[in-house]
This record gives structure tokens, C-alpha cells and sequence, in this order.
């Protein structure tokens, strides 16, 4: 069974979910973008800016995300079910259509968008105070919102050190300060693509791995409910990540839960009901019958 633990190139569902990611980053580019070019002077794009309510402008796109996150949650239920037992397999069914999957998917989308609203918001703040202290012109302002969106706070800050120096060491090559700028601009503007489409790949993989343990666990409350078996006979064994997959070493974090068991509808040591415990994990959970060998 191929599943996205085990490989490091991209599926179709992740790449769905790349693009999702950046179709959200690019929306909210043009929305700030618009409020700032729009206004007379830098008092107003401030307020602008910092009075808009980014939750309400992402949470339409959120379906975006819902479709490969259950073509996910689908694909892992059948697999799940497919591995059981054939007294617990016989004439069970899963696809998209289960309520539990859509509700979880949708939490899943959800939760995404407001934490990306979130950190933007956040990001606006600390730039607005450097703005208004170092009383940036409006095109000035337009240029650092272009390389804060869809980077998480310390990456969108190296974009901007990067924009910073590259003004600088023009400068020192003759050029005017309009001239430095510009090519600072395409610059920084390369450098925050590349680390944009390097968080969208790990946002898809942590997204397709919490989809696929989501959907196994929905398979197996699937199997339980309808040959009556009680979850408090089984029980569910954290696995951890293949060790140097797409070149990531398996952290301290999960190799403290590897092996780990509880019940099938316990929480792990972690709190989790299901993996990933963090951006980027590849673990996974199997199932524990009472007469398998421990």
C-alpha cells in the first residue's frame, strides 16, 4: 500500500493542497495590496489595513481545502478497512458522504484559515509600528505587506532583512535609491515564491498525513459500529515516521510516542487522538487486535 508516509514525492491530493494554500495566500495579497494602493497617504493604509477583518475575507476559500482533504480521509478509510480482519470487513462501505468525514474536514479547513488569518494579523501589527516609526511612504508599506503573506513570522522576517540588505549593498553600487529599490523588490519577491511554495508542500503534507490517520480512525469506528465489536476490546499503537524520509530525521517528540498504546478511542501521551503531533510528521497509528502477538 502506497500512502503519503512512505513517499516523498507529492500526490495529486497534496499538490491540490498546495495549490489551495497558495490560492489563499494570493487572495489575501491582492486584498491588502488593494487597501493600501488605494489610500491617499499612510495614515490611511494603516488604518486600513488593521481595521480589515481577514477571517471573513479567507473563510469562503476554505472549501478550497475541504475536497482533498476527504478525497484523503476517503482513500485511508477504505485502507483501514481493507487490513481488518474479514469478520470485521464483510459488507462495510466508506466514501465521502460520511458525515463524520465532512465534519472533519471542514473543522480541519476551518482551523487552517483562522490560523492563518491569525498570523497575518499579527504580522500587520509588528509592521505597521515599524511603518508609522520609520514613517514609510505608501508604496514602502505595499512593498513589506507583499513579503509577509502566506510566511509564517520568522521566514516573512528574513524576506524582509533580505529586502533590507539587498537596498543596501545596491546603494553602495551607485544606484539611486528608487533604482535599488526596484531591484530589491523583484529580488525578495523571488525569495518569498520560493519559501511560500516550501511552507505550501509542508502545510500539504502535514494536512494529507492528519487526513489519512483521520480517515483510518473513521474506518475503524466504521468496522466497530456495524459488527457491534466495543471499542474497549481494541486498542491503537502510535507508529513512528520512516527515519530519513524526503531527508527528515524522525524528531525526539515522536520517537518519545513511538510504540506508545492506548484504547482505540483514547487520547496518545500527547493528547492527540490520531497523528501527526506536529507540521511535517509522518507518523501514523495501527490498530491492536486482543490477539495479536505484543
Amino acid at each position: 500500500m502506497t500512502t503519503p508516509l512512505t513517499k516523498a514525492r507529492l500526490s495529486g491530493t497534496e499538490l491540490s493542497i498546495v495549490s489551495a494554500t497558495k490560492q489563499i495566500a494570493n487572495k489575501l495579497e491582492r486584498t491588502l495590496l488593494n487597501e493600501v494602493q488605494d489610500s491617499p497617504g499612510l495614515d490611511d493604509a494603516v488604518a486600513r489595513i488593521t481595521s480589515r477583518d481577514i477571517l471573513v475575507d479567507l473563510r469562503p476559500l476554505t472549501g478550497t481545502l475541504i475536497g482533498p482533504l476527504l478525497d484523503a480521509v476517503e482513500e485511508a478509510a477504505r485502507d483501514a478497512i481493507a487490513s481488518l480482519p474479514s469478520s470485521m470487513r464483510v459488507g462495510i462501505a466508506f466514501d465521502q458522504s460520511d458525515i463524520r468525514a465532512i465534519a472533519w474536514a471542514e473543522a480541519r479547513a476551518g482551523q487552517f484559515v483562522v490560523e492563518i488569518s491569525e498570523q497575518v494579523r499579527l504580522q500587520i501589527r509588528s509592521l505597521v509600528t515599524r511603518a508609522i516609526r520609520e514613517q514609510f511612504t505608501v508604496e514602502q508599506l505595499a512593498t513589506y505587506v507583499k513579503q509577509i503573506v502566506g510566511l509564517h513570522s520568522r521566514w516573512a522576517q528574513a524576506v524582509n532583512n533580505m529586502y533590507d540588505r539587498t537596498v543596501d549593498d545596491l546603494l553602495g553600487t551607485g544606484l539611486t535609491i528608487s533604482q535599488a529599490q526596484a531591484r530589491a523588490t523583484v529580488l525578495a519577491g523571488r525569495y518569498h515564491d520560493k519559501l511560500l511554495g516550501v511552507r505550501a508542500m509542508t502545510i500539504a503534507r502535514t494536512e494529507i498525513v492528519a487526513a489519512s490517520n483521520a480517515g483510518r480512525y473513521l474506518g475503524w469506528q466504521q468496522a466497530m459500529a456495524q459488527t457491534g465489536i466495543p471499542g474497549g476490546m481494541l486498542r491503537k499503537r502510535w507508529i513512528v515516521g520512516p527515519d530519513g524520509w524526503a531527508g527528515i530525521r524522525v524528531c525526539d517528540v515522536c520517537l518519545g510516542l513511538g510504540g506508545s498504546e492506548v484504547g482505540v478511542n483514547d487520547l496518545f501521551p500527547n493528547g492527540r487522538l490520531m497523528p501527526p503531533a506536529h507540521p511535517n510528521c509522518r507518523c501514523s497509528a495501527i490498530l491492536i487486535f486482543p490477539s495479536e502477538e505484543l
